[in-house]
């Protein structure tokens, strides 16, 4: 009888420390978060540092949801902490900044910013780090001899503010359209920092002939992306008034010679009717 009650508790413990072994491999670990930082500078020159994160689950990638986004900037050893934001039903957290702000920088005339989320019950601590210099890029639309053209510069600005030329910069030439960007070209600026681009001739424009051209440093590694946008009467007149209404066998109204036609069908179909009614009375009467 003892040796059955001490199998029964070793057994029992045994089932009580495999649950426990269990529970704690079921237990929620933080989750990894991957977090991507971006320098964006938008065309009326205000900054803006998009960090988006997200988790993934398996090939499932999900956004991490109402979670506190630190952005801070730092040159030379000085750290300027520049807000918190939480981030939004997309896993994004965006800060806007004024185009006067001045950021710290080193002495090469980088910033380096950082935007940092701390560890919590649901996700592990995650941080990123891009460092920036600040550059401009303009752009200006010119005729000549009936080809039109658009020239754009890049520059940055050294330590004693001077303008430096960009080289092999990244930059690519769209025109708007309605839900869309089409590219006229995409390439590298020279040793001068200068890029051009021919506009088509035949590129629609609105009912006036107006375009909206854009010009983008795209995501570089250095200064980030830079855009900027100009309107321009470039593009040829299309005109929006609406069709003449035609009937035809695919609209919502039938064409006039199908309607007459099926009038006439259904009249000679109900005049037979009546007549066919009319001489099985007569019949009725005779007998």
């Amino acid at each position: 009888m003892k040796i059955k009650e001490i199998l029964f508790s070793v057994s029992f413990v045994m089932f009580l420390i495999s649950n426990m072994a269990v529970a704690q491999e079921n237990e929620i670990k933080p989750k990894k978060v991957r977090l991507k930082l971006e320098y964006i500078k938008l065309p009326n020159g205000t900054k803006v540092l998009n960090a988006k994160m997200y988790w993934k689950d398996g090939k499932e990638f999900n956004a991490v949801v109402d979670q506190d986004v630190m952005f801070a900037a730092v040159g030379d050893s000085v750290e300027l902490k520049l807000a918190t934001i939480k981030s939004n039903k997309e896993g994004f957290a965006k800060l806007y900044i004024e185009k006067d702000f001045k950021f710290p920088i080193n002495e090469e005339g980088f910033t380096s910013f950082t935007a940092k989320m701390n560890k919590s019950t649901q996700f592990k601590r995650a941080k990123k780090t891009i460092n920036i210099k600040d550059a401009e890029l303009d752009f200006t639309l010119n005729e000549i001899d009936s080809v039109k053209i658009i020239e754009l510069n890049v520059s940055s600005f050294g330590t004693d503010g001077e303008i430096v030329p960009v080289n092999r910069a990244e930059v690519n030439v769209y025109v708007k359209r309605l839900h869309s960007l089409y590219e006229i070209k995409k390439g590298a600026t020279n040793e001068n920092g200068f890029f051009s681009a021919v506009f088509p001739e035949d590129m629609p424009g609105d009912s006036t002939g107006n375009v909206t051209i854009i010009v983008k440093v795209l995501d570089s590694d250095d200064y980030g992306t830079i855009e900027k946008v100009q309107n321009i009467k470039w593009g040829t007149i299309v005109s929006y008034a609406e069709e003449e209404h035609v009937r035809t066998l695919w609209t919502g109204e039938a064409p006039v010679w199908m309607i007459i036609a099926v009038c006439v069908i259904l009249l000679g179909a109900w005049f037979n009717f009546a007549l066919a009614i009319y001489k099985v009375s007569k019949i009725k009467n005779a007998v």
